[in-house]
């Protein structure tokens, strides 16, 4: 082993209290930087799920003109021959005021999307079913589910009579009795919290657009044919003004805002790890003042400038090299941990997060590229000490 490397681990072990906290200051920086990434990516790709599961599908067929006016058998027979399709439904939107009917006086509401839905589409394409946290789902024409947030403000429970108004094709308001069958939640509020969801069939007959949807929803096997399927979709149909969606760009406008906040905690994070590098800083430089005989030993018996600068260099090295370790196991940890249980935060969604080796390396090389950084300065500081003055102290 290189005299300078003996040299460094000793000087450097024999301050056991300084190794630490240096080693320490460079892994919870590493730890913070991990945490922060995988955890908003977490709720970046919770939201894409959740985005897929209830709202867009992996990809979202709409047409530029408003309304699909393909038949629904024919559309979706077609995406769903193509093999690598696991579902596949078309929905209708809409807007209605309501009443709840219950009491005397009516509670209303006003201007509530209405979502028509085709009960066994969803139940292949979707997971809507899965957010009824109280009743059913849509099964009979007449039976009605409430978002979390409609049936608050309407202060309705399961079997109330809610008059649902909407206003057809033609301009003429269209009023029908429902029976609340469900409440819908879903954690986030991405699902249809704010929103009504009735049978397709009936929002048909009541707005006069018969065999007509607003989307279709596709859901895929894999994710990664999303490509695949717009192009076939396309390519079939050339001559329609259809928009074809993944859902990267269906979600596009959620997502972005994520996204920046993302980077922006990441920059907090290195931001952090700078902090750590000043307090390796504080600490080398009090292991050269406690050093300073040994420095002017050194140079007294022949050694450089050059060789001591280096041995205070290597120290720095080993600091980097423990606390990235370090920071490498605490951030696969809590990586492994989050990624294998269904993590959140109170009430909210839970995130989605994937244990990334290669990030965090790149992390922990960071660290430690900010330790020898870091010991540079001190290091340098060793070379301005003259052996006769520094064998003194």
């Amino acid at each position: 082993m290189d005299f300078r490397v003996q040299l460094a681990t000793r000087m450097l072990f024999r301050r056991k209290g300084s190794l630490i906290s240096a080693s320490i200051a460079v892994a919870i920086a590493i730890l913070v930087i991990v945490i922060n990434a995988a955890t908003f990516e977490g709720v970046a790709n919770a939201i894409i799920r959740d985005l897929v599961n209830y709202r867009f599908g992996h990809v979202l067929i709409t047409d530029r003109d408003g309304n699909i006016e393909k038949p629904d058998s024919e559309i979706v027979g077609f995406v769903k021959n193509l093999g690598y399709v696991e579902g596949a439904t078309v929905r209708l939107s809409s807007s209605a005021s309501m009443n709840n009917t219950r009491e005397p006086v009516p509670v209303r509401a006003y201007n509530i999307p209405v979502i028509g839905v085709l009960p066994d589409g969803e139940a292949q394409a979707s997971k809507i079913r899965d957010t009824i946290s109280n009743g059913s789902f849509v099964a009979a024409k007449n039976s009605i589910v409430l978002g979390e947030s409609v049936a608050r403000d309407l202060q309705a429970q399961i079997g109330d009579p809610i008059k649902l108004k909407v206003t057809d094709r033609r301009g003429d308001d269209v009023i029908r009795t429902f029976y609340v069958a469900g409440i819908s939640r879903t954690a986030g509020g991405l699902g249809f919290d704010t929103s009504a969801i009735v049978h397709l069939d009936t929002l048909r007959e009541m707005t006069g657009r018969d065999n007509e949807s607003s989307e279709m929803i596709v859901r895929l096997y894999d994710q990664n044919d999303s490509e695949r399927l717009v192009q076939a979709f396309v390519s079939r149909y050339p001559a329609e003004r259809f928009s074809v969606e993944t859902i990267e760009e269906a979600g596009e406008d959620i997502l972005q805002g994520i996204r920046s906040g993302i980077a922006f905690i990441n920059l907090v994070g290195y931001f952090g790890m700078l902090s750590s590098a000043f307090g390796i800083v504080t600490i080398m430089m009090m292991i050269v003042a406690s050093k300073t005989r040994e420095i002017g030993v050194l140079r007294a018996i022949g050694s450089n400038k050059a060789n001591v600068m280096i041995i205070f260099i290597l120290q720095g090295a080993i600091v980097g090299a423990i606390g990235a370790l370090a920071g490498f196991g605490l951030g696969s940890a809590y990586t492994l941990y989050a990624e294998n249980s269904e993590l959140s935060f109170g009430n909210s969604l839970a995130l989605e997060v994937n244990y990334n080796p290669a990030f965090i390396l790149q992390t922990c090389l960071m660290g430690f590229l900010m330790s020898v950084a870091a010991s540079i300065y001190p290091a340098w500081r060793t070379t301005k000490l003259e052996p006769a003055e520094a064998t003194r102290y």
